[in-house]
């Protein structure tokens, strides 16, 4: 949805989708904020970075689907990665999972 970024993202990063999972999810974000500035609807929307940990691994969709679209989000490794959830994290009183505790949750579900 942001494709390349140099530092951290936020809300306030344009949306410049590189790929069709990224453009998938700028338009929806866009309909989304659209209805909510119209009145139409009321929402939040809470962006994270790509799932890990057991339930990214669940998935019901065909492997090649999967594969396809792992494979369009590539770009994402070639470079640093950094989203800052702080506006987030304070509204809603969340804490991120450390990748380490994810990684032992997700060895631990697959044993």
């Amino acid at each position: 949805m942001y494709g390349h970024v140099e530092g951290k993202m936020t809300e306030e990063t344009p949306h410049d989708p590189v790929s069709r999972k990224g453009a998938v999810r700028a338009t929806v974000a866009g309909m989304l904020l659209e209805a909510f500035q119209t009145g139409y609807i009321g929402a939040s929307i809470a962006r994270t970075a790509d799932l890990d940990g057991p339930y990214a691994i669940k998935t019901n969709l065909p492997y090649l689907l999967v594969f396809e679209e792992t494979v369009e989000m590539l770009y994402q490794y070639a470079y640093d990665y950094q989203f800052d959830s702080t506006k987030f994290e304070r509204h809603f009183r969340f804490t991120p999972t450390p990748y380490r505790e994810g990684i032992e949750a997700t060895v631990r579900w697959l044993a």
